[in-house]
């Protein structure tokens, strides 16, 4: 009988959330005997996450993000590996992958990642929507990004939510990192955040607590990952004389273990999707301080994080320095969450994605 199979389209291998979600998907559908394909643009931190997948990566030679012959070369790859289903990730690929899908005749699954805010209008995206009506089916992460599609979709394109998923056995078994790292002083309580460096992730906002918090207790801070605000950050650091107390060491590939480590995890983000860090967190038994916002409000609540205004940094600094001084009082909320993430197990989400594209088969559905 010959395998089932699905060809996934990725613009590269970032360490940011969609692209991880994507390798462990890679995984779990190998495991469970698909012959599963990813075509990429170029490559990244993720790299060796999909080569341990055992997906077959496709190199498309491209000379730039906007190269028309991307188009011509997904179509190719589409009519020699002859998938079930094609399924594209993140805006550039859902256009360029979605028009090669549809011109070679596959089923096409788009996904969204995002909510709602993130992204401002722009002819990119208006286009995106255009070709997101051929689609046979619009998968999306989180309830904000499913609202997104359903003012902007004939209701003849299905839509459904899949949330991400965890490595919920390779949390389980991860040990604490022996130490801080990146220039901090290993014995001090050690506040994290990890995501994107950007406007959109409220860095500024999140600085600014984390000045207060350092001044109140005797913790030290890393904020890990990359963005357009990465030296901009690093310079606002400066500018406090806060180096000895945050670090801003850029992607760090080996997050659980300092996950682990850290006595608080921070996320004052303004827009999410279903992020990644944040589960992680929950999944790890680190006390969360959340922005109160719908993408966090979908996985948390106040059983479970301590919730605060988004732009005010003076109740962000106040919850961070709550848990910080009493951590007792984070055992509830800490059990809670961990018992909520065992839902995101990788099984899970792959039964939920295989009904999706068994729905799409069974049903002869291109367009």
């Amino acid at each position: 009988m010959p395998k089932r199979s699905i060809l996934h389209l990725c613009p590269s291998l970032s360490g940011a959330g969609a692209e991880t979600q994507l390798g462990y998907l890679c995984g779990g559908f190998v495991r469970r005997g698909w012959r599963v394909d990813v075509g990429l643009l170029t490559g990244g931190p993720n790299l060796e996450l999909y080569e341990a997948s055992g997906a077959t990566l496709h190199w498309i030679a491209h000379s730039g993000n906007y190269d028309p012959t991307i188009v011509w070369k997904l179509y190719r790859l589409t009519k020699r590996l002859q998938p079930e289903i094609v399924q594209t990730w993140i805006p550039m690929m859902d256009i360029f992958g979605g028009v090669a899908a549809r011109a070679a005749g596959a089923p096409w699954v788009m996904t969204e990642r995002s909510s709602p805010g993130m992204f401002p209008s722009s002819a990119k995206l208006r286009i995106r929507e255009r070709i997101a009506r051929r689609a046979a089916a619009v998968v999306s992460n989180s309830g904000g990004g499913d609202a997104y599609w359903a003012a902007r979709l004939p209701a003849s394109v299905p839509r459904c939510v899949i949330g991400n998923t965890l490595p919920i056995e390779t949390i389980d078994a991860v040990a604490p990192a022996p130490e801080t790292g990146f220039g901090l002083d290993g014995g001090r309580p050690l506040v994290l955040y990890v995501g994107r460096i950007t406007e959109l992730k409220n860095i500024a906002i999140l600085i600014d607590a984390l000045e207060r918090v350092t001044r109140d207790t005797d913790a030290v801070a890393a904020l890990c990952g990359i963005g357009d605000q990465l030296d901009q950050a690093r310079r606002w650091v400066s500018e406090r004389g806060l180096e000895e107390r945050i670090a801003i060491p850029g992607f760090v590939s080996e997050i659980l273990p300092l996950l682990k480590r850290a006595v608080l995890f921070v996320s004052l983000s303004r827009y999410e999707g279903m992020p990644n860090a944040v589960m992680e967190a929950m999944a790890a038994g680190c006390p969360i301080v959340a922005s109160d916002i719908p993408a966090h409000r979908e996985i948390l609540d106040e059983a479970t994080a301590l919730l605060v205004p988004t732009d005010d940094a003076r109740a962000a600094a106040s919850a961070m320095v709550r848990v910080l001084r009493d951590p007792a009082e984070s055992g509830p909320r800490i059990a809670a969450a961990r018992e909520r993430s065992q839902a995101w197990s990788l099984d899970a989400v792959c039964d939920a994605y295989e009904a999706l594209y068994d729905s799409i088969v069974e049903g002869g559905r291109v367009a």
